[in-house]
């Protein structure tokens, strides 16, 4: 795009955030949503594809041009440009790099459009922002696909698909239980009890590391404890010399947290599990 052109692009972006957006970062933030008319105005606009190719639709913005937008963007509130940062970001630019023909005819002109609302799924468990870490699996099967694994804290994943399989329920049962927690119990007791799970946590994982070592030592890893085995085994030794320093009561509690989890894990979780089989499923047709 041309200096000219894009200098309207960015004055028009200025003034839609600080004239109509940064007014509303209230509602935005008590809402948890961007208003349905911010998001008809930044379609309108353009800015669902602005790092899109015009030959898709978008506006084609060069990377200079893209720095500059964003600093515009930055002004507000970030679910602003997370609303359209997909689109234009990650999953826009691997299908304009990577995507069939097909898949770029079908999906980049209504992503542009801002009719179709992108999602980048790499967040696992064991896996952050190295995917050669994934473990997530898609196997063709008949017309459709079995997807297999877990995944979380996806960007859009509610307006991507409402297929999504997102863990609702249980974070609808964790924010229950932390509500009532927090107006009943002093705040030092649940620092207390904060403390105690994280600390056990981080030896777990410490020891997972050396366990996975041993005995899966040609496993793909993105990325090593540095140091091994001093790393873990010094990590185990100081949590555990700051788990003994906390006060009974926390120990108390603990156990009891411990044997609730134990209980429901065997009694259900084991046999729902997604590594165990029971996350599986047919998801529609290959796109």
């Amino acid at each position: 795009m041309d200096d000219d052109d894009f200098d309207e692009i960015l004055a028009a972006t200025r003034r839609f955030v600080r004239d109509v957006v940064v007014p509303r970062e209230s509602e935005i933030a008590d809402g948890d949503a961007v208003p349905a008319d911010i998001r008809a105005q930044a379609m309108q606009m353009g800015l669902f594809g602005y790092a899109i190719p015009q030959r898709w639709g978008g506006l084609g913005l060069t990377v200079a041009q893209d720095v500059e937008l964003a600093m515009e963007l930055g002004y507000t509130a970030l679910a602003v440009r997370s609303m359209f940062g997909t689109n234009n970001g990650i999953a826009g630019q691997v299908l304009v790099g990577f995507g069939t023909a097909e898949q770029q005819s079908r999906w980049l002109g209504p992503m542009a459009a801002g009719e179709v609302v992108a999602s980048f799924a790499l967040t696992e468990p064991g896996a952050g922002s190295n995917p050669s870490g994934l473990r997530t699996r898609a196997v063709r099967d008949g017309a459709g696909w079995v997807i297999s694994g877990q995944k979380r804290w996806i960007t859009n994943a509610p307006v991507a698909d409402p297929r999504t399989r997102t863990p609702v329920n249980n974070t609808i049962i964790v924010a229950v239980v932390i509500s009532i927690l927090a107006g009943f119990v002093p705040l030092n007791y649940l620092a207390d009890m904060v403390s105690i799970g994280t600390l056990v946590a981080f030896i777990v994982v410490s020891v997972a590391v050396i366990i996975l070592r041993v005995r899966e030592p040609d496993l793909p890893r993105g990325f090593k404890v540095p140091l091994y085995p001093l790393t873990p085994i010094l990590s185990v030794l100081a949590c555990g010399y700051i788990l003994f320093s906390l006060p009974w009561y926390t120990w108390l509690a603990f156990s009891g947290w411990v044997f609730v989890v134990l209980v429901f894990y065997f009694a259900w979780g084991r046999h729902h599990s997604a590594l165990n089989g029971g996350g599986a499923g047919v998801i529609g047709s290959p796109r």
